[in-house]
């Protein structure tokens, strides 16, 4: 069934805010397939030729003009459409918009981690990144058509392949993670659970209606935008009920003392979790370079993303 006769939630402006402004990219292309928008494709029909690889591809949307969005698509190695897979959508930050399709998996950990040989080997897991031609969501807290079509692709992958419809994630940074708390808001009924980097949130307020929702966020202490703002989500959402665990850590950590961060966390049974990284210790002094700084080091952490699959959204 489609989003629109399932959610009726609304996100209207000052919904979401940017962690901070980044700079877009020089305007690459790079060739891809196109696959028709929702409602068009189904299971039997589904391509999986690059099943253990990246794809690239297009997502045309009949719901907004036909506009279209390039996205990277990852199936596990062996997929079989008899099975049932969790699928997480990784969503960039606004430095690399406009550039080549490839580069969410580019560019750091967010999108690759969760393709990596390990992960897939415990988690065989549908991937999708897409790649924006333009910047979703600004600092006038508006989002651009792209936060909707972003569901729709979601929703049409979902059709198309054999997904788990109780574990479908969203995850970004900066932007992304902003997109993230945006479509919590609006298409919440939709994720079974989210972890957001470096992001925040304008008016806090408008997260009261997460205070059950699953959710997992990690900042700097020393990103001035987005550590106040996601503070001021997490005192909503407790004064809304939801029950919180959190703690500062370096982000420069070994291994063992994030397992044992992140085990006491979960050991607390909280629905609303968070990690801060020590002031300083995200690739050095400065807001920008810590803000930045912070998915080098968030996505690396295995106790959160063994957490953020061990929710359902039936449980």
């Amino acid at each position: 069934m489609h989003r629109r006769a399932l959610l009726g939630a609304s996100l209207g402006a000052g919904a979401v805010a940017l962690g901070a402004a980044a700079c877009g990219s020089d305007d690459d292309s790079s060739e891809s397939t196109t696959t028709d928008g929702a409602d068009q494709s189904t299971t039997e029909t589904a391509d999986t030729s690059g099943a253990g690889s990246w794809q690239q591809l297009t997502f045309t949307d009949p719901d907004y003009d036909d506009q279209e969005l390039s996205y990277n698509l990852f199936l596990p190695a062996g997929y079989d459409a008899t099975q049932s897979y969790p699928l997480i959508v990784f969503m960039e930050d606004a430095s690399m918009v406009g550039a080549e399709v490839t580069t969410p998996i580019d560019q750091g950990e967010g999108a690759v981690v969760w393709a990596s040989e390990e992960w897939q080997a415990e988690h065989p897991t549908i991937v999708v990144a897409p790649q924006y031609t333009e910047v979703v969501v600004e600092d006038d807290y508006n989002p651009t058509d792209y936060l909707d079509i972003t569901v729709d692709l979601v929703e049409s992958l979902a059709e198309e392949y054999a997904v788990d419809a109780d574990r479908i994630y969203n995850t970004g940074q900066s932007m992304g993670g902003m997109m993230t708390l945006g479509m919590d808001v609006k298409y919440r009924e939709l994720f079974a659970a989210s972890y957001v980097v470096a992001a925040q949130w304008e008016p806090p307020e408008n997260a009261s209606v997460l205070a059950a929702y699953p959710m997992w966020y990690t900042v700097a202490a020393g990103d001035e935008k987005a550590y106040p703002g996601m503070e001021a989500i997490r005192e909503v959402v407790e004064q809304h009920g939801a029950a919180v665990a959190g703690g500062e850590i370096s982000a420069q950590a070994s291994e063992e003392e994030f397992a044992e961060f992140t085990d006491g966390i979960v050991a607390e049974g909280a629905n609303f979790n968070y990690t801060v990284f020590e002031a300083e210790t995200a690739l050095g002094e400065g807001a920008m370079m810590e803000h930045m700084g912070t998915w080098d080091y968030a996505y690396g952490i295995a106790g959160i993303r063994e957490w953020l699959f061990e929710q359902r959204k039936s449980s």
